[in-house]
């Protein structure tokens, strides 16, 4: 089915310290060229303190970026610059999704931190978290939350999605398998019922597999021995059986999504993957046999964002001039879980 909801705006935001592979070579046993040939990526954003100018910034958003660069204070960012671009107040937000892997808090949500920086009072906030692909399924939940109010209503809202994670933090600096590749940023698009363009189609999945996992503190038994420090967790990744099985559900949910939009892979403008290894972008091209000219590769200087590598994609597309009205757009991801799905989006 064809729904007229659509992506009125985008915005994003990314932390201006740099993480080069120089760098990593003096802290890890690898070399720079090594990360370039093993995963595309020659540098990447790393959360730390912002300095510039404080813009039209809320005063307490202002001070608290200063003080750190987080998956709320990014994501506000973010959501403000899209909300300007589409000229829409904060009080008008009916919805607000954040899609994160990487709050600072399990509680209250980042969604809830996020309302309060940028004043979205009138708004419903909470969290997604669905690892990698977290961005897309955050999307059509907004989505099915508009058509039930538009259709059901007869009421137009508007959504604030926003996928933002600091994976940096997640990571052990001496783990080479990880640490070459998480970095940090914030995107989001604005959705609304007046949109031109629209949601054609998506396909979701889910299905358990230890391959990713990333542990919290509540251990067994640590209820006994409340003053026993327990040791900080980090990513554990599978990386040869994560390269194996991304391009392959990637492609299928690719796939699956056009089939229901009535497309194929040749009708694509852009196609956007998640970006955790360019070799693997690079294979999904290969396997839908689409030209890589189409084919969005940010990767190379942003590394993983997970959750925000979709929304800050089309950000800098959209602000590139790269797509406009009517550009056909795929978005493709897989993540941890395991997660992977993908949606067709019209401008």
């Amino acid at each position: 089915m064809t729904c007229r909801i659509g992506i009125l705006s985008t915005g994003s935001y990314l932390p201006a310290t740099v993480l080069t592979n120089d760098e990593l070579e003096r802290m890890l046993d690898t070399t720079a060229q090594k990360i370039v040939d093993l995963t595309g990526i020659r540098e990447r954003r790393i959360a730390t303190e912002y300095s510039g100018p404080p813009g039209d910034w809320p005063t307490a958003l202002y001070e608290d970026i200063c003080k750190d660069e987080n998956t709320a204070t990014m994501g506000a960012v973010a959501a403000l610059r899209a909300l300007e671009q589409a000229q829409v107040s904060p009080s008008q937000v009916r919805y607000l999704l954040v899609a994160t892997n990487s709050q600072e808090q399990i509680y209250p949500s980042t969604a809830i931190k996020v309302q309060r920086y940028i004043g979205a009072d009138h708004a419903i906030a909470w969290d997604l978290q669905a690892s990698c692909t977290g961005f897309i399924f955050a999307l059509i939940d907004a989505e099915r939350h508009l058509f039930v109010d538009k259709h059901l209503h007869g009421r137009d809202h508007y959504a604030l999605v926003i996928g933002s994670d600091t994976m940096s933090r997640t990571v052990s600096r001496h783990d080479r398998a990880t640490a070459i590749m998480f970095a940090d940023g914030a995107g989001a698009v604005l959705v609304g019922t007046q949109a031109p363009g629209t949601i054609r189609s998506h396909w979701l999945r889910t299905q358990y597999h230890p391959m990713i996992q990333l542990d919290t503190e509540f251990k067994r038994g640590h209820d006994f021995n409340p003053d026993e420090r327990i040791p900080k967790s980090f990513i554990y990744q599978e990386g040869k059986a994560v390269f194996r099985r991304a391009p392959e559900v990637m492609v299928e949910a690719l796939l699956e999504a056009l089939k229901l939009a009535g497309l194929t892979v040749q009708d694509l403008d852009y196609l956007i993957t998640h970006q955790a290894n360019q070799r693997m972008v690079r294979r999904v091209a290969e396997m839908v046999r689409l030209d890589l000219a189409k084919v969005h590769m940010s990767g190379e200087r942003y590394g993983n964002t997970s959750a925000a590598t979709h929304p800050v994609a089309l950000d800098e597309l959209h602000r590139a001039g790269k797509i406009r009205r009517g550009s056909r757009i795929g978005l493709t991801s897989f993540g941890a879980g395991l997660t992977w799905g993908a949606c067709i989006l019209e401008w």
